[in-house]
């Protein structure tokens, strides 16, 4: 009998099969993957952006590889007179490229800086920059440009922070830009300093992306675009809590090959008296005297800007100043620098402390960095007596505590914290505002003195919402900030230090750990003087306008302008034991240059906290500072230097590139992997999660085929 096959079709099934989705989960899984990779890709590009090849500038052209493009050289020729430091600061543009080029280049400069003069030379000609608002001045920049004028623009992003554009640099040819600025040395501990930033430790940057400014690229292959210059050149994105990111990111160097950006310094130094010694911290110098003065330069001629220039002069002790007065007249108008030592025998303090350390951990901190900042707290938490509380703040993205409250400092608890500390690595983002708000939180016993101690590179972009929130929880706290590793944001260090009513140490070496934290501890386990009252016998205009607090060994430093001479100066103050007062006299003062500078500069700083504090809206601030700034020729948040030669020198076939300077690596310092804020993901997560997505994707399509091969049969 012959059986016959039932047609498909007749059979009756209790359970249909279904026709078959596995091509949405497919469809998903390939789509993730490929955002995960888009992700990666962009990432990468940031991050390439912000480590490039180390020393130079590049151009690309459409099928071309990258030439050299631009090189830079610095100069610095300072003169010391006292403690007023006078500077001129070159600035040297190479264009070794075959095309034109427009440069720009981010830099620092000492946080108190006045710079109150810019020059742009090309060849023979000499142009005298102009101080403008700053919308203004970069508009006359914008039109130069476009133009085909050589032309220099030099703005302000940061009291610290400043960036120098040039227009139009001709294949082949140099630009000069000179900056001359006004700044004063340190004085504490029977010895004098003065610090000459020279390069920038990459700052995070805090915040949420902005998702209204789409990424720039650093270099750019076409011809010059204005409508988006509000986003920087930086390899950073603005956010939420830092808009001009872009401004103050600049990409950086690395230290794979010799010097090519370097920098000259030369230093006459005229102290005044009688000194025992002058070094360079951080550099080899060659010292020579001559009769009441010294010239000061690099051993070797030139070095790499990867660390701060520090020069330190000691008096001896026989002439260690007590009371210096330096003032300066301008027509009607009468400045005056006023500095005076209090008595340094201050008594311990005998008050119960409670002190909370906060530690950087974060990227910025990777290398020598972290390394002296964990041997700056074991030390720290060494020093404290059976008497103190105390408690560890650890951060980076986020931060983490020691203890749930502060502990006394017994053996034990001093034992646990110090292997706590050794645990510790960097990596990461840098969220300061968090962490400060929970140390502020430890110090809750008002009978107590309250100290917080912050050891950090000070890399954030986001330092005036920092300084507000230590203004306004700092009420019963005093904070002390530890400046770590070869390029500190000292304007950081030194303004938190001051809304906080403390004081400031930087530690760039290992070797410096014991002797720094010593003097901080001296300064921390001593009364302070207190009431401190400075009367001027004539109407004046003083900066600070009320003397804080001074710590053991350091000097009242004040500011003063008025319309008549001033004869002399009382000051009256107390220690804790007693009151002291002095009278410093006025006659035969020398007049010295340089002080209605630095007079403007103070009022410049004190307006910017009355803002902060909301004292002044953002119009008042605004205009204020430019009143300011204008009369006394100066450099600000709101106004700029610009320069430009009237002629034409670029063709208006040729075409332009602009070209970003990087900024060299830190010495001793490894540059954060991932400089992205809260919402951006890091190429290498990014990397992985591609990749799992993907192993995942065809692991389901092999399981869902045989799945599928299996049914079939």
């Amino acid at each position: 009998m012959t059986l016959k096959r039932i047609p498909k079709h007749l059979i009756f099934d209790p359970q249909p099969k279904r026709r078959s989705k596995a091509w949405v989960g497919w469809l998903l899984l390939t789509l993730l993957g490929i955002a995960a990779g888009i992700v990666a890709g962009k990432a990468n590009a940031a991050q390439s952006a912000f480590l490039p090849e180390a020393g130079l500038l590049t151009t690309r052209h459409a099928g071309s590889e990258p030439s050299q493009a631009l090189h830079t050289g610095t100069q610095v020729n300072a003169t010391i007179d006292g403690m007023i430091v006078s500077v001129n600061y070159t600035q040297r543009f190479r264009n070794a490229s075959s095309h034109w080029v427009e440069g720009i280049y981010t830099f620092p400069l000492p946080e108190g800086a006045a710079v109150r003069h810019m020059e742009m030379r090309v060849g023979e000609r000499r142009i005298v920059g102009k101080i403008k608002p700053r919308e203004e001045a970069t508009r006359i920049y914008r039109q130069a440009l476009s133009s085909g004028k050589q032309a220099a623009l030099t703005v302000q992003q940061r009291p610290n922070l400043f960036t120098q554009r040039i227009a139009n640099i001709a294949p082949g040819e140099t630009i000069e830009v000179q900056l001359q600025f006004i700044d004063k040395a340190r004085y504490q501990q029977g010895t004098f300093e003065w610090r000459l930033p020279a390069t920038i430790t990459p700052r995070y940057m805090p915040g949420t992306l902005l998702p209204l400014f789409p990424p720039v690229p650093v270099n750019r292959n076409d011809e010059v675009s204005l409508n988006k210059e509000a986003l920087g050149f930086g390899w950073a994105h603005p956010t939420s809590e830092v808009p001009d990111a872009g401004w103050i990111s600049p990409p950086m160097e690395t230290h794979d090959h010799p010097v090519v950006n370097p920098i000259g310094i030369n230093v006459t130094l005229t102290p005044g008296v009688a000194l025992t010694q002058v070094n360079g911290l951080y550099h080899d110098i060659s010292v020579e005297k001559n009769n009441n003065s010294y010239t000061v330069f690099l051993a070797d001629g030139q070095a790499e800007m990867d660390r701060d220039f520090v020069l330190q002069w000691q008096p001896t002790p026989s002439q260690e100043p007590r009371a210096a007065l330096f003032k300066q007249t301008l027509g009607n108008e009468h400045y005056a620098l006023f500095m005076l030592m209090p008595p340094t025998t201050l008594p311990e303090t005998s008050l119960a402390r409670d002190i909370t350390f906060v530690i950087d951990i974060s990227g910025s901190m990777q290398g020598n960095a972290i390394a002296q900042a964990k041997a700056s707290l074991r030390y720290a938490v060494n020093q404290l007596s059976g008497q103190d509380r105390f408690n560890i703040v650890a951060f980076s993205n986020d931060y983490q505590l020691l203890y749930a409250s502060p502990q006394w400092a017994s053996p034990n608890a001093k034992y646990q914290a110090t292997n706590w500390v050794a645990r510790l690595d960097a990596d990461g983002g840098t969220e300061m505002y968090p962490a400060l708000e929970a140390a502020f939180a430890q110090s809750l016993t008002p009978e107590r003195l309250q100290q917080v101690v912050f050891i950090t590179d000070g890399a954030v972009g986001n330092e005036s919402a920092l300084f507000s929130l230590i203004e306004a929880q700092s009420q019963d706290v005093r904070l002390f900030t530890v400046g770590i590793g070869a390029a500190p944001n000292s304007y950081f260090m030194r303004e938190a230090a001051r809304a906080g009513r403390g004081t400031y140490e930087y530690i760039a070496r290992s070797s410096e750990v014991s002797s720094i934290m010593q003097r901080l501890f001296t300064k921390l386990n001593h009364a302070t003087t207190k009431n401190i009252a400075v009367n001027w016998p004539v109407a004046t205009e003083a900066f600070p306008a009320k003397s804080g607090d001074l710590y053991f060994s350091e000097p009242l430093i004040a500011l003063a302008k008025s319309a008549a001479p001033i004869p002399a100066i009382e000051v009256t103050g107390n220690n804790g034991v007693n009151t002291w007062h002095r009278v410093v006299n006025a006659y035969q003062v020398e007049e010295s240059q340089g002080i209605s500078a630095l007079w403007a500069r103070a009022k410049i700083s004190g307006l910017e906290a009355s803002h902060r504090r909301g004292k002044l809206d953002d119009i008042a601030v605004r205009n204020r500072i430019v009143d300011v700034a204008l009369k006394h020729h100066m450099l600000s948040r709101f106004t700029a230097f610009v320069a430009v030669d009237d002629s034409i020198a670029r063709p208006s076939k040729e075409q332009i590139a602009r070209e970003v300077v990087r900024s060299q690596q830190p010495l001793n310092q490894h540059l954060q992997k991932v400089p992205f804020p809260q919402t951006a993901t890091s190429s290498t997560f990014s990397f992985i999660a591609g990749a799992l997505l993907l192993s995942v994707w065809l692991s389901l399509r092999c399981v869902l085929l045989t799945f599928a091969g299996c049914n079939a049969k």
